[in-house]
């Protein structure tokens, strides 16, 4: 599984490609509205999401996540991905709207996109969150309290978002039962022939 992700500052142009508006009767067929939260109308989705971006002030408060998988998922299997992929981004209580592409020639795989603003209605960005160094995970304020002085750090809701989302792929790889992909770039690379 690939999760990606990209910041901006506007939801317009981004909804207008999920939604394939400039795309043939067959493109457009192929796109459908999966989820979505604090978005009533698809219509008017951009507008509710750029609004909420520019009265906070905030830079690149658009956010954009986009999972892939190797093979078609159920609905099931899409909604634990997206749910997993918006938890660990901390913006699952945010205003966002998922479309789900099913493949088609150009593109053989059915992938989805979530266009997700990064703060709340008073502007304010997902919550920070503790880590603890000798544990390498997220730590409650409770388990912070137990451990040893300096050893948890306040971190900010997108501090090595992009790794924390590849750790994410690899436990639903696991979860749903897919094809698992290298767990580094090292052993992705191709072997290079001995020269005897």
């Amino acid at each position: 599984m690939i999760i990606k992700v990209k910041q901006g500052d506007s939801a317009e142009g981004l909804l207008e490609y999920q939604r394939r508006l400039k795309g043939t009767p067959e493109e457009q067929a192929g796109v459908r509205v999966f989820a979505k939260q604090g978005i009533h109308n698809v219509e008017n989705a951009a507008a509710v999401l750029d609004r909420l971006a520019t009265k906070s002030g905030r830079k690149n408060a658009i956010v954009h996540l986009i999972i892939r998988a190797e093979r078609g998922l159920s609905d099931l299997e899409w909604n634990t991905a997206m749910i997993a992929v918006l938890d660990e981004a901390g913006l699952s209580a945010h205003r966002w709207i998922a479309f789900l592409h099913d493949h088609d020639d150009d593109d053989p795989g059915d992938h989805m996109h979530i266009a997700a603003v990064a703060v709340d209605r008073e502007g304010n960005p997902p919550p920070r969150f503790l880590r603890s160094e000798s544990l390498e995970r997220r730590v409650t304020r409770k388990e912070a309290d137990a451990l040893p002085r300096g050893d948890v750090s306040s971190r900010a809701w997108d501090s090595q978002l992009r790794r924390r989302l590849m750790s994410t792929a690899r436990r639903l790889e696991d979860e749903l039962c897919l094809r698992p992909l290298a767990r580094d770039r090292a052993a992705q690379a191709e072997p290079v022939p001995d020269k005897a």
